[in-house]
């Protein structure tokens, strides 16, 4: 019996009889061939060779799989390094701002006579203007007074004044602000605005706020607000929280406030000092030129008489008015501080200090100015 059907295309497979098992004969009889009984059992049965085919595409199967996770293991490792090339890039740009900003306080503190839009400081300019005066009407060979027909002395005062005014107010605003925003160097405690003689947030809720700063919360900006909102925190609950201090250092950073608070207050009286002192700086300054524009126009003396005056005055020499006009004497003082000494933080110092016997003293050493 065949088990292949032929056709003029040659053999087909579409009804391939399996059952009953074909003999040699039928074998031979396909094939055209001799076919023995050996090597019948040499070809594999159909289930064997479907189980073959299944092997086979296990073997693919798995062969593709494990390219995948290959493809995932080095896909996360790439994703693992560039998160870490990240943070990396970060660190260092936290650093290059930290730098920057330090450059920035230092150039402010060095150049306060390089202020100004124009390639001259407000000083250079003020110089200037007093030097134009006096040229208007002084002839430098002769050293002699000479009048200018086309303008007056009242007139070019009049003039110069108010410009004169605005360079020393540019330059005063400059040297206060540097002095003000450099009066501590190291860093900037914004959280001091928010200062009051006692902190008296409660831990457990410091301690919900750090977990926004560590990571463990995950809230929306808008959900951190209502949080901050609700519970009333400001700069100062923020800076604590973001310390994610344990309960016993929450309780030490409740009495180092005070001393931050004191220092803050101490600063506070200089700064207020200082602002007192440019406010009357000004007014005076204000003060002379009005006294001086009423003595060029009042023609009480002389055009004549007043450059004579201002020349005798050594307008043209670099007079060092701290020293010659002022006479103020400089010192040299220093200033010592030990905090085992202070009222508030010497008992904590005790404590925490591993050696507390060792000296934690601070000397500087500053000019001290005075009048004599």
């Amino acid at each position: 019996m065949s088990i292949f059907n032929q056709s003029n295309s040659g053999f087909s497979s579409k009804h391939v009889s399996i059952n009953p098992t074909p003999s040699v004969s039928d074998l031979n009889e396909v094939l055209g061939a001799s076919v023995t009984s050996s090597k019948l059992r040499e070809i594999p049965a159909f289930e064997e060779i479907e189980a073959i085919e299944q092997s086979n595409k296990h073997k693919k199967l798995e062969e593709r799989r494990q390219k995948g996770r290959i493809r995932s293991k080095a896909t996360r490792e790439n994703k693992k390094k560039y998160l870490q090339q990240l943070e990396h890039k970060v660190a260092e740009l936290e650093q290059e701002k930290f730098r920057l900003q330090n450059l920035l306080i230092s150039y402010r503190a060095d150049k306060l006579y390089d202020i100004g839009a124009g390639s001259k400081s407000p000083i250079e300019n003020i110089q200037t203007t007093k030097y134009q005066t006096i040229e208007q009407f002084f002839d430098r060979e002769t050293t002699q007074y000479v009048g200018n027909k086309s303008v007056s002395m009242a007139a070019n005062f009049e003039k110069k004044m108010y410009k004169n005014l605005q360079n020393h107010k540019e330059f005063i605003d400059k040297a206060f602000e540097a002095i003000i925003n450099s009066y501590n160097p190291n860093w900037k405690k914004t959280f001091q605005r928010d200062f009051q003689p006692e902190y008296t947030t409660d831990y457990k809720i410091i301690k919900k706020y750090s977990t926004f700063f560590t990571g463990e919360t995950k809230l929306s900006k808008y959900q951190q607000q209502e949080f901050i909102k609700k519970h009333n925190l400001n700069l100062v609950d923020e800076f604590v929280a973001s310390v994610n201090p344990s309960e016993s250092q929450f309780a030490l950073a409740k009495v180092i406030f005070k001393k931050y608070d004191i220092i803050h207050r101490k600063y506070k009286k200089a700064i207020q000092l200082l602002l007192e002192a440019k406010q009357i700086i000004e007014e005076t300054n204000v003060d002379h030129n009005s006294f001086m524009k009423f003595l060029v126009e009042s023609k009480i003396f002389e055009e004549r008489q007043m450059m004579n005056s201002m020349l005798k005055n050594s307008i043209f020499t670099k007079d060092n008015a701290f020293k010659d006009i002022w006479q103020i004497k400089i010192s040299k003082k220093t200033y010592t501080f030990n905090i085992l000494d202070d009222h508030i933080m010497g008992e904590i110092a005790r404590k925490v200090l591993k050696d507390s016997d060792k000296s934690q003293e601070v000397s500087f050493e500053y000019n001290h100015f005075s009048l004599p």
